[in-house]
């Protein structure tokens, strides 16, 4: 059966009491946010010829419909089959356009919702079908060797589209990097966290490079970095983005706080305090921290 994933980010109004909300206090460094990590797989196995040749055809049918809930569900019937003969539809799945069925789908089913026309309503729902087909994909990839899905994986990752619209997809995958250690992701991570996109998505972000025990100065000072609130650089900069860019920065990182320090602790087995309320935080102490011993701690 098909999940239905619904894909909803929910922003609290930010208001001019943003900082004196911060004043609540700070978790301890072991109530690290909750490690994102898949369930625990089912064993992988290879299909016989015969069974593998069935499973294949049916994908091959689920295509030729063009109805993106029939080739998730052929997609999932791949899920746990080591042969590398799934991994060519797999990959294929992320490069899933859109069909006048698909189209047909989200109009009726807005319609059945009473958002009849609604259009954000039904792109919506038309991201949700591209979901649901490329976490069936990443399901399956998950059984491949990670040398060969992990490329694969990364190239979907860095789609800006699918990170903006379908961040349960990236969460399949941000599980999938962590579950193999899959060290060769964490650029793409980096650049993610910094996005500051979403709680969600910046604790999963976190939570892989804990995960992996990254080695990555770049990462370090990620997490460095968002032991400050967010903030201009020069605010008499005229190229500055808008306020309204800076609220939505704060309203996503202003959860992370003990996610943050709670990383910082396990990676560099030291106590590092986030901005408070009217408490400047630590962020340009553990900077200098993190690159005067870089090299004791084996960063590159």
């Amino acid at each position: 059966m098909i999940r239905t994933l619904i894909l909803l980010f929910l922003f609290p109004g930010f208001t001019t009491s943003a900082r004196a909300q911060d004043d609540s206090p700070q978790p301890n460094e072991s109530d690290l946010g909750e490690v994102v990590e898949a369930a625990v797989p089912a064993p992988a196995r290879t299909a016989e010829r015969a069974e593998l040749k069935e499973l294949l055809k049916a994908h091959k049918a689920a295509t030729k419909s063009k109805d993106g809930a029939i080739i998730a569900a052929a997609l999932e019937a791949l899920v746990t089959l080591d042969n590398p003969d799934v991994l060519k539809p797999a990959k294929a799945a992320f490069s899933y356009k859109l069909s006048k069925v698909d189209q047909k789908w989200a109009a009726d089913e807005a319609l059945a919702t009473g958002f009849e026309g609604d259009e954000v309503e039904i792109e919506r729902l038309l991201h949700e079908r591209r979901a649901v087909i490329e976490v069936a994909a990443t399901h399956v990839l998950a059984y491949q060797p990670i040398q060969k899905a992990g490329p694969i994986l990364v190239g979907a990752f860095e789609d800006n589209d699918l990170r903006t619209h379908r961040p349960l997809t990236a969460k399949a995958i941000l599980e999938v990097f962590a579950r193999f250690q899959y060290v060769e992701a964490t650029d793409s991570v980096v650049r993610e966290l910094n996005e500051l996109r979403s709680p969600e998505m910046a604790r999963s972000c976190i939570a892989f490079l804990v995960n992996i025990d990254t080695k990555s100065e770049k990462a370090f000072l990620a997490l460095c970095d968002l032991l400050a609130g967010p903030a201009p650089a020069n605010v008499d900069d005229p190229t500055n983005p808008p306020a309204a860019y800076w609220e939505a920065r704060w309203r996503t990182w202003t959860p992370l706080r003990r996610d943050v320090q709670a990383a910082l602790r396990k990676l560099t087995g030291r106590d590092w305090k986030a901005d408070a309320g009217t408490r400047i935080g630590e962020a340009d102490a553990a900077r200098k921290w993190v690159r005067d011993n870089a090299k004791k701690l084996g960063l590159k």
